[in-house]
């Protein structure tokens, strides 16, 4: 009975969708945080959608397609950029006139991969009586849910208390959508820190704010000579002259 619905065709297709995204992102499977992290979800997505009293094709068709519309834009932003885009940085997209093309260019067909489900997902409702319909039964699926979501609540706590260096590193360590899910909530991981250099207390307090922050390790194909090597990039954009010949514990730093 249970192979002749959708739920567990859905929760297979998302999470493998999910880990080859990681591996393409990341370079890596990285099975622990997947597990903990992205499986997670996909699990609370199946069960709620499962949970519906009338399910439909258009429920799951779209929740799917949602997900596989966030995946694909992993993949392209990490094409482009070489990490793994935040929610911020999706929407400041929309705003750089020079990206649209360069975006369209780096997606590839192979991308369309993704979505390949889709179709095939809804070509089983139309021939498979009932292939949309509940699929586990009521103690079970309550118990996928709170194990689901009491995993993810963990994870996202732990996210947020422990902070992470950059929006790749914490979607790495803590899944694609926890990831987002922490930076929104707390703005605890954060992808650059912003210094005035007018203002000695504040540089001093984000110098150690920074110091807090566990070391990363540039890898990936775009880290070159850095591999395997901790790096603190500054970029520095008109210097105003109060910002030059400034010191912290007694090095120069401009």
């Amino acid at each position: 009975m249970l192979l002749k619905r959708s739920l567990p065709y859905l929760t297979v297709i998302l999470a493998v969708k999910v880990l080859i995204v990681r591996r393409v992102a990341f370079g890596s499977w990285g099975i622990v945080p997947f597990l903990v992290g992205e499986l997670c979800f996909v699990l609370l997505v199946a069960a709620l959608l499962d949970a519906r009293r009338q399910p439909t094709a258009v429920g799951t068709l779209v929740a799917d397609g949602v997900i596989s519309a966030l995946l694909a834009a992993v993949l392209v932003y990490q094409g482009y950029f070489g990490r793994v885009p935040s929610y911020e940085s999706l929407a400041w997209a929309g705003n750089l006139s020079d990206v649209g093309a360069s975006v369209a260019q780096l997606f590839r067909p192979a991308y369309l991969l993704v979505f390949a489900d889709l179709p095939l997902l809804w070509l089983a409702g139309r021939f498979v009586p009932d292939f949309f319909a509940q699929a586990m039964p009521g103690a079970a699926r309550k118990a996928v849910t709170w194990v689901a979501a009491l995993a993810m609540l963990g994870n996202v706590a732990y996210g947020t208390v422990k902070p992470t260096p950059d929006a790749s590193s914490a979607a790495y360590r803590h899944g694609l959508f926890n990831a987002q899910v922490i930076r929104f909530a707390r703005s605890r991981v954060q992808s650059r820190v912003t210094v005035d250099a007018s203002d000695p207390a504040g540089v001093q307090k984000r110098v150690e704010e920074v110091a807090g922050f566990p070391s990363g390790v540039a890898s990936g194909p775009t880290a070159g000579k850095a591999k395997g090597r901790s790096v603190i990039v500054i970029l520095v954009e008109s210097l105003q002259a109060v910002a030059v010949s400034r010191t912290v514990d007694g090095q120069r730093v401009t």
